[in-house]
């Protein structure tokens, strides 16, 4: 849809799965979800923001 996305944080309540290479996890929520490796907490925001934007914009095609 439009709307805004609505960030948040359900790392400590979304237990993952690793394995090798892998990263998996369950979840009842409906919703698109991400996995980002953000070592500084503080732009974590800023990263997923930019995430965002940029699965969300429609490639150019000439």
């Amino acid at each position: 849809g439009q709307s805004r996305a609505v960030w948040e944080d359900v790392t400590g309540s979304t237990p993952l799965q690793f394995v090798k290479d892998c990263v998996s996890f369950t979840t009842t929520v409906s919703a698109r979800f991400w996995l980002m490796d953000c070592r500084n907490i503080t732009e974590a925001t800023r990263m997923a923001t930019e995430l965002y934007t940029h699965a969300t914009h429609v490639p150019f095609m000439a």
